[in-house]
């Protein structure tokens, strides 16, 4: 036992010197970021940002840790480092980048209603222009995601001019062409009316056929049952069954062409991202 308390009281001072040794600065985490050693240049920027006094200094080391959690693809976590920084002492620039990376992460996690509240953010404090002209292309990425297809249009018009871009007026409207989607609602409404029906219409012809196949045949025997004096297997099996067939196929009608619209979604919004891409790569070159 008094070993084992020596032991715990080594490690206890081990790591409590190890919090007091003082970082050998940016460009040192710089090295190991740009090395790969992600995990830990996100140690190494946040023992700047404990042991530093300038308060730039600790706002550009949350910064570059923010990248390291990006870099490891956990976006939520640069996100939440880089709600850590006090923007509002900060120089312009770098208060553009932290609101961009705010967006960018948040755009990579899926929460394309969060990056379009901190490009508004960029749009509003930042008054550089050739800055928020840099931001167009996560923009017009992100209104797409949300289905903000007309504002998207005016972005990429931006977009086009903003960079000095000439593009055949047939191959624009192509691109910009939207899908056509369906309504799941209506698919669950005509399926309620005619089974089956919601999944024809969502262009599932032979579900649809089964459904209303199934639907029919479990309400026939529902009847006949009854008919024949059996009561009890009549509404017990057969009215559940059908029962079952007739809510359940709207429902997957529903299901169907909400999936559908959203495959169409995706191959648009690919499209533009494509093109985007296809055009940055262009311009760099």
């Amino acid at each position: 036992m008094i070993i084992r308390y020596c032991l715990i009281c080594v490690f206890l001072c081990k790591g409590f010197q190890a919090k007091t040794e003082i970082p050998l600065g940016i460009a040192y985490a710089d090295s190991i970021f740009n090395a790969g050693n992600y995990a830990i240049a996100a140690m190494e920027y946040e023992k700047i940002f404990f042991f530093s006094e300038n308060s730039e200094e600790r706002s550009i080391a949350l910064l570059k840790k923010s990248y390291c959690y990006k870099s490891l693809s956990r976006f939520d976590k640069a996100t939440a480092t880089l709600n850590r920084i006090d923007i509002g002492r900060l120089p312009d620039s770098v208060q553009f980048s932290v609101r961009y990376e705010k967006a960018i992460n948040s755009f990579l996690s899926d929460n394309y209603t969060d990056a379009e509240n901190y490009l508004a953010e960029i749009n509003y404090y930042t008054p550089d222009s050739s800055l928020k002209a840099e931001c167009l292309f996560l923009e017009i990425l992100t209104k797409n995601e949300l289905q903000k297809w007309n504002e998207a249009d005016s972005l990429i018009y931006l977009y086009l001019s903003t960079n000095n871009i000439k593009i055949d007026s047939s191959e624009l409207k192509s691109l910009l062409k939207k899908p056509k989607l369906r309504n799941p609602n209506t698919a669950k409404f005509i399926s309620y009316i005619i089974p089956g029906s919601g999944q024809i219409a969502s262009g599932h012809v032979f579900k649809g056929l089964s459904s209303l196949i199934f639907f029919s045949s479990s309400a026939m025997f529902t009847v006949l049952s009854i008919e024949s004096g059996f009561y009890i297997s009549g509404l017990t099996t057969g009215l559940v069954i059908s029962d079952m067939f007739y809510f359940g196929g709207a429902r997957h009608a529903s299901f169907l062409v909400n999936k559908k619209n959203t495959t169409k979604k995706n191959a648009y919004n690919k499209q533009i991202r494509n093109f985007l891409l296809k055009t940055e790569s262009n311009m760099n070159q």
